[in-house]
């Protein structure tokens, strides 16, 4: 029922460098991606809220940032209870010999409050905001773990990411043009053509088409917030900065 923002969620920004302090992504792109992410996390009535100064890391050992490997920097620096973003010169992974670049990444689940992203997705309007949307539970718009959804809708509760209003996605990756336009022509398991939206963020459609979450999905973000990721806090200036969480909502 309130009409104003009653849920704040702290963060830690770290800067990862070169030992020569080259590399380091310019404050200014963060804040702006934070101002971004601000926008679409306000129907969910939350706001993201630093938590103290930046914290620079200059190592040519982390400044080229293996998923999970290089994760003994962020155990050793991370705040406690609030999200920790860090912004690497380059993030990749390690499949079978083969090195992949990746944008970023975070957990579903469990305590490690942190997101890793790549410098090169940092600004892009909707990375950040994607890895957030996992950090508070959400599954991608295409995911199959649960089973594959159907473009009719039905099971989609159970199926695919959970949500009934995504509509079926079988994966967006270089499926959307310039205009933002879906372009594949696959079908389900019943033969109907999917028609999926490119402009969930949760999707895997170009970065810069990426600005909505739906109703469903920011629903499940304030609820996962509120009872799982409610012990996230810090000190501002001598004020603490907290959850309201007795607030009528």
């Amino acid at each position: 029922k309130n009409s104003f923002l009653d849920s704040v969620v702290p963060f830690q920004i770290h800067i990862i460098g070169h030992s020569d302090s080259s590399g380091a992504l310019d404050s200014m792109l963060i804040w702006n991606e934070i101002s971004q992410v601000n926008q679409h996390y306000a129907a969910a009535g939350m706001y993201f809220s630093s938590c103290k100064p930046i914290n620079y890391i200059y190592s040519d050992t982390y400044s080229e940032f293996e998923q999970i490997t290089d994760e003994t920097i962020c155990d050793i620096v991370d705040f406690p209870n609030v999200l920790n973003l860090y912004f690497v010169p380059f993030l990749y992974k390690e499949v079978d010999g083969q090195t992949t670049s990746i944008c970023g990444y975070t957990y579903l689940t469990g305590l490690k409050n942190r997101i890793l992203i790549s410098n090169y997705c940092a600004s892009n309007g909707s990375t950040l905001a994607h890895e957030i949307g996992h950090y508070f539970s959400l599954l991608h718009t295409h995911d199959t773990t649960k089973g594959k959804e159907l473009v009719a809708r039905s099971g989609c509760y159970s199926l695919g990411d959970g949500f009934c209003d995504t509509q079926a996605d079988p994966n967006l990756s270089s499926l959307v043009n310039a205009n933002c336009e879906y372009t594949g022509t696959l079908q389900d398991q019943n033969g109907e053509y999917y028609n999926p939206d490119p402009h969930n963020i949760m999707s895997f459609s170009r970065k810069e088409c990426r600005d909505f979450f739906s109703v469903e999905q920011t629903q499940r973000i304030r609820t996962y917030f509120r009872t799982h990721r409610s012990y996230l806090y810090c000190i501002n200036n001598g004020n603490l900065i907290t959850n309201q969480t007795t607030l009528d909502y």
